[in-house]
């Protein structure tokens, strides 16, 4: 992959990838990956070395704590507590793929748990040091990883799965890296802007004064006088994820394959904003995407009502469809097989 890398053109050394050793978190084991223009990032593999297959980039979400944290229960017995949407894979899944979980800069797994949920909260919060602010870190350092093991023998492709805010580093990760990506998969996560997101909220409550107020909020964050937080996070991470560049913007010229999984009753992300990011991409009439439209199901991909968790299933979906060549243009509701996408799907 490095010799099309966007560090080749300004000489810079590509990043690398090295096992660390195994982690208390079975089958993960920890790597360290440096590179000459950032600091390192600490990376979870679950795979096979002895085997060559695709690996699976996989993207957190915009909380800044530890991908893994293990702590005591009462009894003695570890807790162990994941802010990763898949923690375990099934026996399945890693006879088809390798998978990397990417941790945000400054941080580090398998440490304690947080001693309160006002601890939690205060650690959650991203700094410059402690998981990094801006799009543009994020990208840089899940496509360091995705680069970096790309040159290992046991690596066969490279795919790119991100969840909520991961899924808009994901974008950003095939606009840098390109066709060294296979597949991409944003889960409850794409659309134009998170603006637009607090817009279908105001809508849906019908309340045109927070519609006026979110506008007015773009006019001064787009401003010269803009400075501090916003909606509690810097204002740089508005800027570099809503105003700078969307999901839209950097996958509008890319022929990835696109993969799109959204949860109906997702309060976090609404279905809006995933239906409106699919619409703009149908309108290139080369593009390749999987949309599954997810009934009753929550950003984690949840029942709201059950509680049943689905997201094993989206996981297999995503696998299905770009480790079967990411063919076609399809819309789904629930999980239905492959040949059953809607007849309007075009092979």
């Amino acid at each position: 992959m490095h010799a099309s890398s966007p560090l080749a053109s300004v000489g810079l050394k590509p990043p690398s990838a090295q096992p660390v050793g195994p982690t208390p978190w079975a089958p993960f084991e920890e790597w360290a990956v440096s590179r000459s223009n950032g600091p390192a990032i600490h990376a979870y593999f679950a795979g096979d070395r002895h085997q060559r297959k695709p690996l699976v980039v996989l993207v957190q979400g915009s909380q800044c704590l530890p991908l893994f944290m293990i702590g005591k229960r009462p009894d003695g017995r570890d807790r162990r507590v994941s802010t990763a949407l898949y923690s375990e894979f099934t026996a399945a899944q890693l006879e088809r793929v390798h998978v990397v979980w990417v941790e945000r800069r400054g941080l580090q797994s398998f440490g304690p748990l947080p001693s309160s949920e006002e601890e939690g909260e205060r650690l959650a919060r991203c700094s410059a040091e402690h998981g990094g602010v801006s799009k543009r870190e994020r990208v840089a350092d899940v496509a360091a990883v995705a680069e970096a093991f790309a040159e290992k023998p046991f690596v066969e492709s490279i795919y790119v799965v991100g969840h909520s805010e991961g899924a808009y580093v994901a974008g950003g990760v095939v606009k840098q890296l390109g066709h060294s990506v296979k597949a991409v998969g944003l889960l409850s996560g794409p659309g134009p802007t998170q603006f637009f997101d607090w817009l279908v909220q105001a809508r849906r409550d019908n309340d045109p004064q927070a519609a006026v107020q979110v506008f007015s909020d773009m006019i001064w964050l787009t401003g010269a006088s803009a400075n501090g937080a916003y909606r509690g996070a810097a204002i740089a991470r508005q800027l570099t994820y809503s105003i700078e560049s969307t999901s839209i913007d950097d996958l509008a010229q890319s022929k990835v394959p696109i993969f799109v999984a959204q949860g109906t009753v997702d309060s976090k992300a609404p279905v809006e904003s995933a239906d409106l990011f699919v619409a703009e991409a149908l309108r290139d009439r080369d593009r390749r995407i999987r949309y599954l439209m997810l009934p009753g199901l929550d950003h984690g991909y949840r029942d709201a009502k059950s509680g049943e968790d689905y997201a094993p299933q989206v996981l297999d979906a995503f696998l299905d469809w770009a480790l079967g060549g990411a063919k076609g243009r399809s819309v789904v509701a629930g999980f239905a097989p492959m040949e059953q996408a809607t007849a309007r799907s075009v092979e």
